[in-house]
């Protein structure tokens, strides 16, 4: 796995901190020795019916790390299951599942292995430690994971015995929905199928083991990934869990407000939810998926453009970005906002038949590029295996705009940047959750302020900015050096975003601009 190259000559050069070391993978049945490295393993099997080499992989000394897969777990419906990187030589890379209907048992053949080598004690404490509950709850909740006496390699959701190639109709256990295919794209691709997963995801369907496996190999050849959805190479994500408001937790002053964005929203309409080391209030999911509104549109834009040419405007803006992908609206939004034109020109003639009329203001632009995202399914990157989602692009890279290309001079602009990071983490980790068009709203709003702002963070080095063309310049133009004033919340609001945005993912450069300011 090699890290993306950054596709802005602007961002940060230093490589971010990640990991390409994986284990060697596991052959899939310890009767099978095809392999050069299955050659060299002792693959003696215990009386409980499990290979040494297997049992490894459940070992406390592995990394110092105790991989809680759903192997022995389970898993439920409204479970997200996180492909586990290391495992099987990175074939689940990425991938992320929610579990929509039935229950995955975990196969008690493993269970069993585990405790008599690691002791209950040990499993007990991982689970508590996962799932960020006591030690008695997590007893609890251990006695409770959904397991059975199945094949330890039997696909996720799959109640019988039968392989893909046996084209069995057997009713599945489990249905679940693929939130992001990950390096799954890559094989579905290598058996003419790569259309068909990236439409099984940004339509969200619903599907079976069957369905995904069929498209990842070709009848009658041997090459293909038949094994990928075994219940040991995914994990349970914890949270996103919703929160009371009266829980006591809430009231130690760690929350991420998701409202800041759009500070007028009743309490009523508010939603309080752990998610993972994170306590987070966010206003409560639409019911419907938000489309196109020119007049929302319009209203974000009100007092910063002509008010009386603004929806024709947006109307003709439409017309010409409409036909944009997801990377391009993306890719348009920053570069209207770092370079910083008062007018852009849409074709030669514009809704008046002029090319004056063509000129439109680039805040607008802005606000419509936002509002096109918001409506988007969404796409996946193959840069970073990760399929999303049309409104958390559009939250995620307004972040990041705010810090690398234009800062809007107001007192809680710190706490937005967060709040639209969480929010954005929300939106990956939730596929029902659909931003209310108020947020909306007031995000498209903030993204044309960030259009029409002279402030920039200076996050460059001295060296980067003389590189750069002296972009970073005093505003007052008197050659002097314009500092803003960072309170301790709003210094803590950056930091939490640093670390919001390394769980969202996004480009090296990205992550590090946010960790060098």
């Amino acid at each position: 796995r090699k890290a993306a190259a950054n596709p802005s000559d602007r961002k940060v050069a230093t490589d971010a901190k990640t990991s390409n070391k994986s284990p060697k993978s596991s052959s899939h049945h310890p009767k099978l020795k095809d392999s050069k490295a299955d050659s060299k393993v002792d693959c003696k099997v215990d009386s409980k019916g499990l290979s040494e080499r297997r049992l490894k992989q459940y070992s406390v000394a592995q990394k110092g790390k105790f991989p809680l897969t759903v192997g022995i777990t389970g898993a439920r419906c409204g479970d997200l299951l996180r492909g586990v990187e290391e495992a099987s030589n990175g074939d689940v890379a990425n991938v992320v599942l929610r579990l929509v209907a039935g229950q995955v048992a975990a196969p008690l053949i493993i269970r069993r292995s585990v405790e008599a080598e690691l002791g209950r004690e040990a499993l007990l404490a991982a689970v508590a430690k996962h799932f960020g509950i006591s030690r008695a709850a997590a007893e609890l909740r251990y006695n409770d994971f959904p397991s059975s006496e199945c094949p330890n390699h039997q696909p996720l959701g799959s109640g019988c015995s039968h392989g893909i190639e046996e084209d069995c109709t057997c009713a599945p256990m489990a249905s679940f929905v693929i939130v992001s295919q990950g390096v799954w794209q890559n094989f579905a691709e290598q058996h003419g199928n790569r259309a068909e997963l990236q439409a099984m995801v940004s339509e969200r369907r619903v599907v079976c083991w069957r369905d995904v496996l069929k498209l990842m190999y070709t009848p009658g050849l041997p090459e293909g990934k038949k094994l990928i959805l075994r219940p040991r190479l995914f994990e349970i994500v914890a949270g996103p869990e919703e929160v009371l408001p009266t829980d006591p937790a809430l009231s130690k002053g760690s929350l991420v407000d998701g409202c800041q964005v759009w500070p007028e929203v009743s309490g009523s309409d508010v939603t309080y939810l752990r998610l993972d080391d994170f306590l987070v209030r966010v206003p409560s999911s639409s019911s419907t998926a938000w489309t196109i509104e020119v007049e929302t549109i319009c209203e974000a834009l009100n007092g910063l453009v002509e008010a009386s040419a603004c929806e024709q405007q947006v109307r003709y803006a439409l017309k010409h970005l409409k036909a944009l992908s997801l990377g391009a609206l993306k890719s348009c939004v920053q570069k209207l906002i770092r370079f910083h034109a008062s007018l852009v020109q849409l074709g030669s003639a514009g809704p008046n038949g002029t090319s004056e009329s063509s000129c439109v203001p680039s805040c607008l632009l802005v606000a419509v590029a936002m509002a096109l995202l918001f409506a988007s399914r969404g796409g996946f990157s193959p840069e970073l295996q990760l399929f999303t989602r049309g409104c958390t692009a559009a939250l995620k890279r307004l972040a990041v705009i705010l810090l690398e290309d234009a800062w809007v001079e107001a007192e809680d602009t710190p706490q937005q940047v967060a709040a639209l990071l969480v929010l954005g983490l929300v939106t990956q980790r939730m596929h029902d959750y659909e931003p209310p068009r108020q947020l909306i709203l007031a995000v498209l709003r903030l993204a044309a302020k960030a259009q029409r702002s002279k402030c920039i963070i200076a996050w460059r080095s001295e060296k980067d900015q003389k590189g750069a063309g002296k972009q970073v310049k005093d505003v007052k133009g008197d050659g002097g050096d314009n500092l803003l004033l960072v309170s301790e919340e709003q210094q803590q609001a950056i930091q939490t975003s640093a670390r919001l945005l390394r769980i969202l993912r996004s480009f090296p450069g990205d992550m590090d601009i946010f960790d060098i300011v």
